[in-house]
């Protein structure tokens, strides 16, 4: 036993401990047991994993890091993920001139823009600082609209601009994309012209006179615009930057023209450079025109083939009137016929004898009635000086008799007691005239009358043995 107060040893039946003199019989204790010391537990060795299932472990990890890496690569390379993004990347491609950049940016289904031959026509556009500018107002615009109005399309229909940007939503994230809408130029036919052309840039080629699929730009439209008669090249700038569609009127842009007045009438045909000419309504508007045009103008006149021509450059000239173009050939055979019978009529006044009146149907009224005046020969003998024609009266309507206004000058031998003593007469006729009986030219047939006469473009024929 040990004391409890020092723990010094006690003797058992010991009441009071020997060391520290405290009683010992209600204070001892047993001596203490010394602890047992435990040996430490062996441990047991790990059982190593098999093979397999290291490899399904190993799979497992690295599938989830794929998929991991996989989503992020995956969300990351989406795209755009906000307007700004977007106007950022499309503003870049602008200012580089990557047309194929900024149709990556499109969104879904506008493959007419991805065409190739849009896509090298609005290339070559892109280097034109008005269209770079143009495409960066633009953008700025869409990005702040694209959060007032989502809809892109609907932006796009309601007429505000051709671009727009429109979001995309998927297990990727969100993605902003490009939404543009297609322009078309038509190409405005006219009347009586054909138009072939192309842009100059290249793109798509026309179709039932349009040019569809272009990026919105300023392109240059480049053309051949023809006739019957003749060609000229035209070219017009066009722009689709303001809306999507745009018109080009090649007629309004060719340089040359020419308006001809067709003879009026039956009967005539006209040529144009060997080729022959038509109008309903008497007038012709060659638009492009020949530079150099020759005209030829023919008829067979009360059996008589006549034809006049005119040459005429278009660089000079806008209008052509071959309306009485064949009035001077016209004017020459009725001189003719008008000189005979005017020279006839002298040689029968002054013999008396009616028989001698020719250049006339003898069974005309023009010819009765002279017959009639003539019963002996004219005590004041005449002579006849000359005749004149005035062209611009000539009056033929395709049919088988023409009307003219003719002078007849004459000289008389003055006599005291003669009508004609104080001035040689001159009269004014206009004569209506016919086809001859026996097919050789012209010949008068009624005398309409004095008719007021124009000598200032008048055809004459003097009678060279007149005497004065």
């Amino acid at each position: 036993m040990f004391c409890a107060h020092c723990g010094g040893p006690v003797a058992p039946g010991d009441r009071y401990c020997g060391s520290c003199g405290e009683p010992v019989a209600s204070s001892a204790a047993p001596a203490p047991v010394p602890a047992q010391r435990q040996e430490p537990r062996a441990r047991q060795p790990r059982q190593p994993l098999s093979r397999k299932i290291r490899i399904l472990a190993a799979s497992v990890l690295g599938a989830a890091v794929l998929a991991g890496a996989g989503y992020a690569f995956a969300h990351f390379t989406y795209g755009p993920s906000s307007p700004p993004a977007l106007q950022a990347k499309a503003e870049a491609a602008v200012e580089a001139g990557d047309a194929a950049g900024l149709s990556r940016l499109l969104a879904p289904g506008q493959q007419e823009l991805k065409n190739q031959e849009a896509l090298d026509a609005f290339d070559k556009t892109l280097d034109k600082p008005e269209v770079k500018e143009k495409y960066k107002t633009l953008l700025a615009e869409a990005a702040d609209q694209a959060d007032m109005q989502p809809n892109a399309l609907q932006r796009l229909f309601s007429g505000d601009s051709v671009l727009a940007f429109e979001s995309e939503k998927s297990w990727r994230g969100t993605r902003w994309r490009l939404q543009v809408e297609p322009g078309e130029i038509a190409i405005v036919q006219a009347e009586g012209i054909t138009v072939e052309g192309k842009l100059a840039e290249g793109g798509p080629a026309a179709a039932n006179n349009r040019i569809s699929g272009l990026w919105p730009s300023i392109y240059r439209f480049e053309g051949t615009v023809r006739n019957d008669y003749a060609s000229e090249t035209v070219a017009d700038t066009v722009s689709l930057l303001q809306g999507s569609g745009a018109e080009i009127r090649p007629a309004e842009l060719l340089s040359t023209s020419l308006t001809v007045e067709l003879p009026r009438g039956k009967g005539y045909t006209v040529t144009l450079n060997g080729k022959e000419v038509s109008s309903l309504n008497g007038e012709l508007e060659l638009a492009p025109a020949p530079a150099k045009s020759s005209f030829q103008v023919k008829a067979n006149v009360l059996g008589t083939e006549l034809e006049a021509s005119l040459d005429v450059d278009a660089a000079q000239t806008q209008r052509v009137e071959l309306d009485g173009l064949l009035n001077g050939k016209m004017a020459e055979q009725a001189l003719e016929a008008a000189y005979g019978a005017a020279l006839s009529w002298t040689e029968a006044r002054n013999s008396g004898d009616p028989s001698l009146l020719k250049a006339a149907d003898p069974a005309s009224p023009y010819a009765v009635g002279l017959s009639k005046e003539i019963t002996q020969p004219a005590e004041n003998r005449v002579q006849l000086v000359k005749v004149l024609v005035d062209p611009s009266s000539i009056q033929w309507d395709g049919g088988d008799s023409l009307q003219v206004s003719v002078r007849e000058m004459y000289h008389l031998e003055r006599q005291p007691d003669g009508w004609f003593s104080t001035q040689d007469p001159v009269s004014d006729h206009s004569y209506t005239l016919k086809r001859a009986g026996d097919g050789s030219g012209w010949w008068l047939d009624t005398d309409n009358g004095s008719a007021w006469f124009d000598d200032s473009e008048a055809i004459v024929k003097e009678n060279a043995g007149a005497s004065t």
